[in-house]
């Protein structure tokens, strides 16, 4: 049987929504981010860890969604909100966690000021033939004051699954997706839909259209991305033979149009 991954659009989009991100959106992160999953092996035994994490994008998101989650199961939100209680469970440390190392960090989150820990730990995993491979798992540990605040009582670590191939393909593409420059300036939008055929190592041996988005700039972009490419997969992990890519391309203005004089 054929095994493949649905890649649809909502990645796509998040990307493309500020297609004049060089010059108007937030600069205080590094570009490009030294924290993005395919890198955090050479952060993992680099002097800047701290200093990286501090201006990535993605532990940036990946806090801002952990302190999200942290309120939404809290005790206290959810008997003011009068929801049933979900149980809540320290995580135990894994035996195969070889090394890790952690980040006492500070943040502001819907006007609130919150010290976390960040922590990212070298994992070895053993499949059933006895081959090993490396992981790097993240996670973010809350101190004792927003565990009063928000009801809990003992101690609470969220930690980011180990990385499937899925989601390394997925953020591959998120990262590697531009608008045509010539399409942007015209203002040309529309969708493509390629399907993305795999060898071994995750090397892209063929790329073919399933939908045409009409125009040759957008279709070219989608295209030209995995042509010669090779995904980032653990070749340990379960294989897609192909995956299906429909990307959006959708231009966010930046400023209304002016009123008509």
């Amino acid at each position: 049987m054929i095994t493949h991954l649905k890649f649809k659009t909502l990645f796509s989009t998040i990307i493309l929504l500020c297609p004049t991100f060089l010059t108007g959106c937030s600069g205080r992160y590094s570009t490009p981010d030294p924290m993005r999953p395919e890198n955090l092996a050479a952060m993992f035994t680099s002097a800047r860890l701290c200093q990286s994490a501090a201006k990535s994008r993605h532990v940036s998101a990946l806090i801002t969604h952990t302190i999200q989650n942290f309120i939404d199961i809290s005790p206290l939100y959810r008997k003011d909100h009068h929801l049933p209680q979900t149980p809540y469970y320290t995580v135990q440390v894994s035996k195969t966690i070889q090394q890790e190392k952690f980040c006492i960090m500070s943040t502001r989150f819907k006007n609130e000021d919150w010290d976390i820990r960040y922590g990212l730990h070298k994992v070895v995993e053993t499949d059933s033939a006895g081959r090993t491979s490396l992981h790097y798992l993240e996670d973010i540990t809350f101190g004792p004051g927003p565990r009063k605040k928000y009801g809990y009582t003992h101690a609470i670590i969220h930690r980011t699954p180990p990385l499937t191939n899925a989601y390394r393909i997925n953020e591959w593409i998120k990262h590697t997706m531009a608008y045509p420059e010539a399409a942007t300036k015209s203002g040309i939008e529309g969708y493509t839909h390629v399907r993305v055929w795999l060898a071994s190592q995750g090397r892209v041996t063929s790329v073919r259209f399933v939908n045409s988005s009409g125009n040759i700039l957008l279709d070219n972009r989608s295209m030209e991305m995995f042509i010669g490419q090779t995904l980032p997969v653990n070749p340990l992990q379960k294989m897609p033979h192909f995956i299906d890519v429909t990307i959006h391309y959708h231009l966010i203005r930046s400023h209304p149009p002016a009123p008509p004089s």
